[in-house]
């Protein structure tokens, strides 16, 4: 019954008004169950209950980072009140000609997710954004009903417990 529930229900997702990702925007509007609202945001670019999420493109947090600008940027979204994480679009190629270390945004990364406490997700194009955004968005409704997380762990660990104790036994 839940999940009849779930799927008559449309999903709201905000987005500030000031992004310029229209490919991306075209292709959540492509999901039936999906209501986009366009409005502006005071931190990051799209919501959904109380998760704000912040896209930037691998080319953006390069730049970010060379200017100084990102960890005050980070520091904004940690210190709201909402849920927050980071969404980083594109690969390599796009940052192939730009005088960074990877070990410089490894090193970046690792900060946000650990010292920052924000979660990262990744994608590759606004495509692919988009479908991120709409796993999330549907994450975020299934735990609105009556879906519950058990908690156990997967049997594949019962059977390696198993085999393990089995050995010692021998």
């Amino acid at each position: 019954m839940a999940d009849t529930a779930f799927l008559q229900r449309k999903m709201v997702l905000y987005y500030d008004d000031r992004g310029h990702a229209d490919t991306l925007i075209h292709e959540l509007s492509r999901y039936q169950d999906v209501s986009l609202v366009k409005k502006r945001l005071t931190l990051g670019d799209y919501q959904c209950h109380d998760w704000l999420i912040e896209r930037k493109t691998l080319a953006d947090l390069v730049h970010s980072l060379c200017d100084g600008r990102l960890f005050s940027q980070v520091a904004r979204l940690a210190a709201s009140s909402h849920h927050t994480a980071l969404l980083i679009e594109g690969c390599a190629q796009d940052i192939a000609n730009y005088q960074i270390h990877r070990e410089a945004l490894m090193g970046a990364i690792c900060a946000i997710t650990l010292n920052f406490h924000i979660p990262i997700l990744r994608s590759l194009s606004q495509r692919e954004t988009a479908k991120v955004l709409y796993f999330c968005i549907t994450q975020l409704y299934r735990n609105d009903t009556d879906l519950q997380l058990t908690g156990r762990k997967p049997k594949r660990k019962k059977v390696a417990n198993f085999l393990y104790y089995k050995v010692c036994l021998m």
